[in-house]
């Protein structure tokens, strides 16, 4: 079981010609009741997390971090992270 509200955090790339923010990664993290956040690694990177669980925590914090993406300036991109274990099916 997955406990917290799933949710993107964003940490910013900084283009190091002009210094400035040229986009964002998206982080995911778990809010927690007592306003805690924590992040989803570990989760991915236990095996014994549920397969289907972690597609589904993936799906929503993809889903959050491209429904807040339109608060960004238009020239920054987003940058979100795909699981070893989903790439390696890729390749089978």
């Amino acid at each position: 079981m997955i406990d917290g509200q799933p949710l993107a955090c964003f940490q910013p790339f900084i283009d190091t010609a002009t210094g400035r923010i040229a986009g964002v990664e998206a982080l995911g993290r778990l809010l927690q009741a007592d306003g805690r956040m924590q992040s989803v690694g570990p989760l991915f990177a236990e095996p014994k997390t549920a397969s289907s669980a972690l597609r589904r925590l993936d799906r929503q914090i993809r889903d959050n971090a491209l429904s807040r993406l339109h608060e960004a300036p238009p020239d920054w991109f987003l940058s979100l992270n795909i699981s070893p274990r989903w790439i390696s099916r890729l390749r089978a």
